[in-house]
């Protein structure tokens, strides 16, 4: 069933009964000697319609929102985005987008499926830049935080952060990754 993902539970060894890697295919890691994504069309595009959105560019929004769409189609091998992009879905199609938070909601949920398996720290930022989307995805994974938690605003310090720069660690106080912002996003 295309409509149905069934991968392996972050950090298992198996896969669910039945299943190879993905019942989706084969993914985006096809060969060891791939070339490495730096800056993607998609996420270019994606940029710039939030730069116009925002009166940091000139041009217009929609064209590159379109743009970005359909470069990460096409970087996923998934063909012609036109029909994706007419949906009267207000998470696909511009027309249902009126106004700045309307558009830049739009632009960054769809440069989050884009970015989600090529670059995932590109959209990890935009999250904590932008508090974006309250309905994402977090991992099932046992191993992660506790039910009903939220995805971390700021990476946690490592041991050696605190060994070797204890004075500036304990100086930033009681640390809550999930409440407490990284000073540059407050």
């Amino acid at each position: 069933d295309k409509g149905t993902y069934a991968g392996s539970v972050l950090g298992s060894q198996f896969n669910p009964p039945g299943q190879g890697a993905s019942s989706l295919g084969t993914g985006l890691l096809t060969s060891v000697s791939q070339n490495a994504v730096i800056l993607s069309a998609a996420e270019s595009h994606f940029l710039q319609a939030e730069a116009i959105i925002r009166g940091d560019l000139t041009g217009n929004a929609q064209t590159e929102y379109e743009a970005g769409v359909q470069a990460s189609f096409d970087y996923l091998g998934a063909g012609d985005a036109t029909a994706y992009l007419a949906q009267p879905n207000p998470n696909t199609n511009w027309a249902n987008a009126s106004g700045f938070q309307a558009q830049l909601n739009l632009i960054i949920r769809q440069k989050w499926i884009a970015m989600n398996g090529v670059n995932p720290l590109e959209a990890y930022a935009d999250y904590r830049r932008l508090g974006l989307h309250s309905d994402i995805p977090i991992s099932i994974s046992p191993y992660k935080n506790p039910p009903g938690a939220t995805i971390p605003l700021r990476y946690l310090y490592p041991t050696s952060e605190y060994t070797t720069n204890t004075a500036n660690v304990n100086a930033e106080g009681n640390i809550d990754y999930h409440a407490n912002k990284v000073f540059w996003n407050q």
